[in-house]
């Protein structure tokens, strides 16, 4: 008579993944990064050359004048002027790119006082811009508030020479 196993599973040992790195398993499935639709590289966009940031056609305020209004904002009665991130979206508006990339990085651990900050968007419902890139610094002030030291932009087209990259050129 054969002897039967009657513990099958003995041997076997589960494979315990720590919480976060479950989550993130699950966050980048579900996440849809690699999506046909969702095209930006931020890592190895094209930037031929780039301008410094100041009043341009979509009529943003320089940025000292955008400085000098969240420093007159008191900290706990706005949590926008905490964030370099939101800092950076408001200066910029909201211009309805189809697909939006951003980076944050911190010249240090917690509580950074310095910030970079880079923007790609991609897919503009317009006949000749099709993008625009952005790079950022911050500081942050006594009180907390983010405030920009400096910026560049650069665009893409739809047509003519830039349009596998970004250029402070305008397009056609």
């Amino acid at each position: 008579m054969q002897k039967t196993d009657t513990r099958p599973l003995a041997g076997w040992r589960p494979r315990l993944l720590p919480a976060s790195a479950l989550l993130l398993s699950l966050f980048m499935q579900s996440a849809g990064a690699d999506a046909a639709f969702c095209d930006i590289d931020l890592d190895n966009a094209a930037v031929e050359s780039s301008r410094e940031l100041g009043i341009s056609a979509s009529g943003r305020m320089s940025l000292p004048d955008f400085n000098a209004t969240i420093t007159e904002i008191p900290p706990k009665q706005e949590s926008w002027v905490m964030d370099p991130v939101r800092v950076v979206l408001e200066y910029l508006g909201t211009p309805g790119a189809r697909t939006v990339a951003i980076r944050r990085c911190d010249a240090s651990g917690e509580r950074a006082t310095e910030t970079a900050v880079r923007i790609i968007e991609d897919g503009y419902l317009d006949d000749s811009l099709r993008g625009a890139w952005y790079s950022f610094s911050l500081e942050r002030d006594a009180a907390g508030r983010w405030l920009i030291l400096g910026g560049r932009e650069a665009f893409r087209c739809w047509r003519g020479d830039h349009t596998d990259s970004y250029s402070e050129r305008n397009c056609p």
